[in-house]
């Protein structure tokens, strides 16, 4: 993931979301998955109506056009709609989450619930472990970005002054 600040704010939305209404997250619905979530809350979507049409691991094979996704489907099924009420597709809905910081691996270690070294995994079925992959998702981000914000030198030049 890049480091941001909107990406921070959604991740802890989500975690919010998740928290305050567990009755929401289902991790076997692609609406309200770990990937359907962090989407829903990113693309104020939270209201709308559950499709539930394939995996997102099946998207993003679909999104890179691997061979095992497009023996059976073309890219342009990505343009199925994510929510009719919405009329965006999977392709709009893997675009916007892109343009905020996602990379095509975090879709995979979103769903898994693992980290970015690849080591470890949660439960992912338990809404308890997203909640608290997201949180730390946030917080290294954040700390990414302090980090990267103190390493920032200040250069002044000084101003001729005429007599």
């Amino acid at each position: 993931m890049k480091a941001n600040y909107q990406l921070i704010k959604v991740l802890r939305e989500t975690a919010e979301y998740v928290k305050n209404n567990p009755d929401k997250y289902n991790w076997e619905n692609s609406s309200r998955c770990n990937c359907g979530l962090v989407a829903r809350v990113a693309n104020k979507l939270l209201e709308v109506k559950d499709t539930h049409v394939c995996s997102w691991e099946f998207m993003i094979d679909l999104y890179v056009e691997k061979e095992t996704a497009s023996k059976y489907y073309s890219k342009d099924d990505l343009n199925l709609y994510f929510c009719s009420e919405s009329q965006l597709s999977y392709k709009d809905i893997i675009n916007s989450l892109l343009k905020l910081g996602f990379e095509l691996e975090d879709f995979q270690r979103l769903e898994d619930l693992t980290s970015d070294k690849g080591s470890g995994s949660l439960n992912r079925s338990k809404s308890f472990y997203l909640i608290k992959w997201l949180k730390q998702e946030a917080n290294k981000l954040e700390k990414e970005l302090m980090k990267s914000s103190s390493n920032t030198v200040a250069i002044t030049v000084p101003v001729p002054v005429s007599v």
